[in-house]
């Protein structure tokens, strides 16, 4: 088929999609999410692995403008008022998830490897569906402001987690693989500081070209150009989209208030069939089969995993005397994990390719189970995000109260 009629039926379908998921009074998400799965391997396959594989560069500008959106939400009041207790939540919440999940899929599957490459992919967070039901519901308060910390931090507690944990695995298996061990455990500290240092440069340079910009549309020319280059540049220095992005956010909003809203608002319509596309493809990266696949160890990750998210945002509230609201409901909007956790799967795959046939078939493994829980996860975390910021009344958009 035609590549923009293929997209423009795409766009069309989850149109309608995000209707239903609304009627069923689910976000919209959802709705994306099941028109991709439709149009994915598992039915249509008008989609196919290279299809969807050629189409990567949406999911990475999709990333890039989500960790803009969140530094955006990140003012320097906001986080002085928010203070070192989102610091400490993040760092109980992304622990506890680990912990949890590492103990009970080392009880059930008995392999030591597995269960610390789980547990350290079940410490991440994937931002974009939260971040888009925050945006569809136009919710405002302390627990939104608090969600937006937390999923920007996450990302970057995840990756040193992931980091230290891959090589620990690998070594384990391969024992010639321990000899890069030290190697291994600097590269999170290297990835994460190189993301801080092309954000801020970034931001600085944008924030004084918006000095001189008038008109709203030169506004979204600008915000373009910059998620463009900086998700560049992090793919060529294999860097976290989100992290260089999220960070440039922050810079641009805390030295230019007033255009840094211009910047943000030009960019909102923009990136509405942008975030489509981003979640139509997370659909069509899933398939129907592997479901049963993920047996009672992929059971394990999905119960342990929201349960390490929950009660390490409560313990984490509690020491940090975090507001109520905060401490009952933030952790319900942690769940979602879909490209972040299957990223992260990816790269745990091309690390043990070459260590080995054991390796190779650990790397199938993990891989398999967290693109079946991901299904899952993807049809519960939304839900619950929702369900958070209705109950703590931050929902502003009227038609959904």
């Amino acid at each position: 088929m035609n590549l923009l009629i293929l997209l423009g039926l795409t766009i069309l379908f989850s149109y309608f999609g995000g209707i239903g998921a609304n009627l069923l009074k689910a976000p919209k998400i959802l709705g994306y999410v099941f028109i991709g799965l439709l149009l994915g391997p598992s039915f249509l396959n008008w989609y196919d692995i290279e299809m969807t594989k050629n189409l990567d560069f949406i999911t990475s500008i999709a990333l890039g403008f989500i960790g803009l959106a969140i530094g955006g939400e990140l003012k320097w009041n906001l986080v002085k008022r928010l203070g070192k207790g989102i610091i400490w939540i993040t760092v109980f919440e992304s622990l506890g998830a680990f912990f949890l999940v590492f103990i009970g899929t080392l009880i059930i599957s008995r392999s030591l490897p597995l269960s610390i490459i789980l547990g350290a992919l079940s410490s991440a967070t994937a931002p974009a569906g939260t971040v888009d039901v925050l945006k569809e519901y136009k919710a405002k308060g302390p627990l939104t402001s608090a969600l937006y910390a937390v999923v920007g931090f996450d990302d970057a507690v995840a990756l040193l987690i992931f980091g230290f944990s891959l090589p620990i695995a690998a070594a384990l298996i391969n024992h010639s693989a321990g000899k890069e061990l030290w190697l291994s455990l600097v590269m999170p500290f290297k990835e994460i500081f190189l993301s801080i240092i092309i954000g801020i440069i970034f931001g600085l340079i944008i924030s004084k070209i918006l000095k001189l910009i008038k008109f709203e549309s030169e506004m979204l020319i600008i915000s373009i150009a910059a998620v463009f280059l900086s998700c560049g540049l992090a793919e060529l220095l294999g860097l976290s989209y989100i992290l260089v992005n999220m960070v440039m956010g922050i810079v641009i909003t805390n030295m230019e208030r007033f255009n840094s809203n211009r910047l943000f608002l030009s960019s909102e319509d923009f990136t509405i069939p942008l975030y489509i596309m981003f979640f139509i493809l997370v659909g069509t990266r899933l398939e129907i089969r592997l479901i049963p696949e993920m047996g009672l160890v992929g059971l394990a990750y999905i119960i342990l995993r929201a349960c390490g998210k929950y009660f390490g945002v409560y313990f984490g509230g509690t020491v940090t005397k975090a507001k109520p609201v905060i401490k009952k409901y933030l952790g319900l909007g942690l769940l979602a994990q879909s490209g972040v956790a299957i990223g992260l799967a990816i790269s745990a795959y091309q690390y043990m390719y070459n260590l080995g046939e054991e390796a190779r078939k650990l790397g199938s493994t993990i891989i398999n189970l967290v693109t079946a829980t991901t299904f899952i996860v993807l049809i519960i975390g939304p839900v619950m995000v929702k369900y958070a910021i209705k109950k703590s009344g931050e929902i502003r958009s009227q038609e959904d109260k």
